[in-house]
C-alpha cells in the first residue's frame, strides 16, 4: 500500500503485516496519488506544481512552475489514470480539470477553466471534492 504522509512531506511504503512503512520519496509536498493498469505510481506535488511518475521519477504533468498556462499546474491535487495512461488532473487553484495524454508537452481542458464561479462552464472548490473522478473507476470496474 502507498501512503501520501503529507505533513511529514513522504510518501510511504508499507507492506502487508509490517510495523512501519519505507519512505519512497522524501521532501514532497503530496497531495494525491493513483496507479495505472501497469502499476506505475503517479504522485501529485502540491509545491512543485506537478504530477510525478514512478519509477523513473518522470514529471507526466505540469513542472513548469504555477501558473494557469496548457503546460503549468497550480495545485494539482486529485489525480486518475485511464487505460491509455493519460493522466487526468484536478488543478484546484486554476479551478480546472485537465487530461495529459502520454507524452503531451501541455494539459487539455476537460472541465472548468473559466474561473471559479456556479456556471455550467465553471468548476468551485473542486479540492474539497475529493471524488470528483471516483465515478469512472465505478462505472468501468461494474461494468467491466
Amino acid at each position: 500500500m502507498f501512503i501520501c504522509d503529507r505533513d511529514n512531506k513522504r510518501v510511504q511504503r508499507w507492506f502487508k503485516g509490517a510495523n512501519q512503512g519505507e519512505t519512497i520519496i522524501s521532501n514532497i509536498s503530496c497531495w494525491g496519488l493513483a496507479m495505472d493498469n501497469k502499476e506505475s505510481l503517479y504522485i501529485s506535488d502540491l509545491d512543485k506544481h506537478q504530477i510525478m511518475k514512478l519509477p523513473g521519477n518522470q514529471i507526466v504533468a505540469g513542472g513548469y512552475g504555477q501558473g494557469h498556462a496548457l503546460n503549468q499546474l497550480w495545485e494539482p491535487i486529485d489525480i486518475f489514470i485511464d487505460q491509455n495512461q493519460s493522466v487526468f488532473v484536478a488543478d484546484f487553484s486554476n479551478d480546472r480539470v485537465l487530461k495529459w495524454p502520454v507524452g503531451a508537452k501541455e494539459g487539455i481542458v476537460v472541465a472548468g477553466g473559466n474561473g471559479q464561479g456556479e456556471g455550467i462552464n465553471q468548476l468551485d472548490g473542486i479540492k474539497y471534492s475529493r471524488m470528483m473522478l471516483f465515478p469512472r473507476i465505478v462505472n468501468h470496474h461494474f461494468n467491466g
